[in-house]
């Protein structure tokens, strides 16, 4: 324990080598603004020797000392934000990836600027109540926004600043533990599925093929596997196997930026159809490395998904006058147009990376159309049955008699008189046939 003076090498200034249990390390280098003469080294002795009796002494005070020095922010109190915009301020800087996905940070300071940033600023985060929260809630919906979107501002970005700011100790309980769990919050209605029909799904893959064939392997590839457009953009040759017919989903790209899947259940290997396999062998890269992308743009640079939905996916629906829809309508398509050719159900939840209960509650509806198909072709079959069986009622030559067993009975035998001489009967019990050899007598002229 103890302080010595040295010269920097680089700087050629006195500065002070301080040994103290203080430190992370027990070790310090502060630099000063003397050069190296026989005076300032005196003075800076002098001042060692102080520094050197307060350690011994315990009563070393860094700061006093070194105000500006290089340890100075580990024994300057921490200011504890007051205002709602200093904690925002503070907790927006752990919101960045890769802790959160660029598209969360995004939404938080959106919200913050657009919405919550007038009205809670310059408040102290421990005044805002449960009586806060309904007349933001209110005067949102007064803005004409909508139910999600308030929803959003509310119960998800306000919600998670404040549950940070119980963790962080700013304020003792958070107003969103006083309102009900239930309730609070009506239902807000999912839109349903939009999917293509087979007979659209073949147009735009001719289109493509014919007017536009660098982009058809990615619309083949949307249209006939159940993935996502982030998912198919962040996909790499490292994890396909066109030989195996397989692909491994592991990532999910938006905002040009790589984060992991949606969900748990997306991060899965899917079966790749024989022809989309097929496509995806042409496309390859004879060297491909693990990472580069599988799909890219004219300009040979990672594809964006949502510049293909403006720029090409939209203008193609309007030029063979199919209805509009937004570019993640491939991924129902796949899945629907799957369950109506009676694949497994099991396989196409794990094709699409949802649950079963999932796939029942959006694509139900696709899923009794796939039994009334069954029930269809099955129908000609009762019907011709029935007919039939009518017809057979009304002629009763046609109908139905009870077989009559033309086997005679073990008991009873037929003579023959065959050349060799042999007797053969069958048996009503076991079903043989035997050979006998009767007598002479017993064979008729």
């Amino acid at each position: 324990m103890g302080c010595k003076v040295k010269r920097n090498k680089k700087s050629g200034k006195l500065a002070f080598r301080i040994f103290w249990n203080g430190f992370p390390g027990g070790r310090s280098w502060e630099t000063t603004d003397l050069p190296d003469t026989p005076e300032n080294r005196r003075l800076a002795e002098a001042q060692a020797v102080l520094i050197a009796s307060d350690i011994k002494k315990g009563a070393f005070d860094y700061c006093r000392w070194f105000p500006y020095g290089n340890k100075a922010y580990l024994f300057q109190p921490q200011k504890i934000p007051t205002t709602t915009a200093e904690y925002f301020e503070q907790w927006i800087q752990e919101k960045k990836p890769p802790f959160v996905r660029k598209s969360l940070e995004r939404d938080y300071r959106q919200h913050w600027q657009c919405y919550l940033k007038h009205r809670f600023g310059s408040r102290e985060v421990a005044s805002i109540g449960v009586s806060d929260l309904k007349e933001l809630r209110r005067s949102l919906l007064a803005e004409n926004l909508k139910l999600k979107t308030v929803k959003n501002i509310v119960a998800g970005t306000l919600r998670a600043m404040l549950r940070d700011a119980q963790i962080d100790e700013v304020i003792k309980r958070s107003p969103f533990e006083d309102l009900p769990r239930k309730g609070w919050w009506p239902e807000i209605e999912t839109p349903p599925p939009d999917p293509l029909t087979s007979e659209e799904r073949d147009k735009v893959c001719e289109w493509f093929y014919k007017n536009d064939r660098h982009y058809w392997p990615f619309v083949t590839f949307h249209l006939y596997q159940s993935v996502r457009p982030s998912e198919s953009t962040a996909l790499e040759w490292g994890r396909v196997d066109v030989d195996a017919e397989l692909a491994t989903i592991a990532k999910s790209r938006h905002l040009q930026s790589d984060h992991a899947p949606k969900t748990r259940a997306a991060r899965r290997v899917i079966h790749l159809k024989p022809h989309v396999a097929a496509i995806l062998r042409s496309i390859k890269p004879l060297r491909a490395d693990s990472e580069p992308p599988v799909f890219l743009n004219k300009l040979g640079e990672r594809l964006n998904a949502d510049e293909f939905r403006k720029n090409q996916w939209a203008r193609v629906l309007r030029v063979l006058e199919i209805r509009a829809r937004d570019f993640y309508s491939t991924k129902d398509t796949a899945i629907s147009l799957d369950i109506m050719d009676d694949v497994n159900i099991k396989k196409v939840a794990q094709e699409a990376g949802i649950s079963l209960t999932t796939l029942e509650r959006h694509y139900g509806v696709y899923m009794e159309k796939m039994v009334q198909q069954a029930e269809r072709k099955v129908q000609p079959k009762v019907q011709r049955k029935k007919a039939a069986e009518g017809k057979a009622n009304k002629n009763d030559s046609l109908a139905w008699r009870p077989r009559r067993d033309l086997n005679l009975k073990p008991s009873k035998k037929i003579m023959i008189a065959k050349p060799l001489k042999q007797l053969m009967f069958q048996s009503k019990s076991r079903r043989e046939t035997k050979i006998c050899f009767p007598e002479k007598s017993q064979i008729h002229p």
